[in-house]
């Protein structure tokens, strides 16, 4: 990983483009600089079709916190090791993760420069965004499906509402919208945002945050009614009495938060979905290179210190094979499709 101050993230923070400047060159810059880092990351070059030759680094495309972010670095010393080199986490947060995924298309594809992101990048942009930029199916190959976990509903401690149906009651009673963020539009909990909204009769007003982290802090200092997030990015808060989890997503309760009901139990059984995290290498990496890397996940995923990671945040683990990803993709493309269409929905 990159340690604070490093030259990587000094590189990143001093090429930052100017507050105002045109957004196409602001874009130009991030492939330029994604480029850069990338080819940075792959110095030494590729070797054998099954070897990692060089630094890895694992490009995430939300902020430090978010539930990717802790996922790719709980998974970067097991992958590290199974490959036998070193690996760097590199946050780009931006535009509900179009452009670090942008970019990434065009990394080597030697096994040293990999993607970790929520299903919204792979699932969803393509359904919200008709200049998405890059094209999942064509551009990136599936490694492994390395998380899957549940969205929760949290509320502040300025709202007086121990259940959902108490939220809903006392959003009701307000004289305006209430304030309902979420970790980036477009995503999962956005979605279950619109749909709790539709089903209650509630107006929220969905503010989308460059990831979840920084919802919570407005949540807790009383600047937001609501947030709709990965579970494991609210847990710690909910855990330290700063915030309320109402109801989590899923067909049963989490075993780490027995005491909350589902969405389902409160009387929204279409809230039961769960969200996930795939890792993912540039389309061109040859294939005996995939199945290396997904070996290597699937050792991470067994390590005792990565699954007491995920037992803490109360993550689910996937399926560690490119066929498995592949599959649920496809399953959460056709499930989604028609709730997106129905809430005509378009961030364009």
């Amino acid at each position: 990983r990159a340690p604070p101050g490093s030259n990587l993230r000094e590189m990143y923070r001093h090429r930052q483009p100017p507050i105002g400047q045109p957004r196409a060159r602001s874009a130009r810059w991030l492939v330029h600089a994604a480029a850069a880092v990338l080819a940075l990351l792959a110095a030494g070059g590729a070797g054998a079709q099954d070897a990692v030759r060089g630094r890895v680094g694992i490009v995430v495309p939300l902020t430090p916190g978010s539930t990717s972010d802790q996922v790719a670095r709980l998974l970067a010393d097991g992958i590290g090791h199974a490959v036998a080199q070193p690996v760097l986490v590199l946050n780009r947060p931006g535009a509900s993760g179009r452009l670090a995924a942008t970019a990434f298309k065009d990394a080597p594809a030697d096994g040293t420069a990999l993607m970790l992101a929520p299903m919204a990048v792979t699932v969803l942009n393509p359904m919200l965004y008709r200049r998405l930029g890059y094209d999942p199916a064509a551009d990136f190959a599936p490694i492994a499906q390395v998380a899957r976990f549940r969205i929760a509903l949290a509320v502040g401690p300025e709202v007086p509402a121990a259940s959902l149906a108490e939220f809903v009651a006392w959003a009701r009673r307000q004289p305006v919208p209430a304030p309902c963020g979420n970790p980036g539009a477009g995503g999962l909990p956005h979605l279950f945002g619109l749909l709790l909204a539709r089903a209650s009769g509630v107006d929220l007003t969905h503010l989308p945050y460059n990831g979840g982290v920084q919802a919570a802090a407005d949540l807790t200092g009383g600047r937001l009614a609501c947030t709709l997030d990965a579970m494991s990015t609210l847990i710690g808060w909910h855990r330290s009495g700063r915030l309320r989890i109402l109801a989590v997503s899923g067909t049963e309760r989490a075993a780490e938060l027995p005491e909350v009901p589902t969405f389902a139990e409160q009387g929204f059984p279409a809230l039961d979905g769960l969200s996930w995290i795939g890792l993912y290498a540039p389309a061109a990496t040859p294939r005996p290179l995939i199945e290396r890397l997904a070996r290597a996940v699937d050792d991470a995923l067994r390590s005792s210190a990565v699954r007491q990671g995920y037992a803490q945040l109360g993550l689910l683990a996937g399926a560690a094979t490119p066929e498995g990803l592949a599959a649920i993709t496809r399953h959460d493309a056709m499930r989604w499709a028609p709730v997106v269409a129905a809430a005509g929905l378009s961030l364009d």
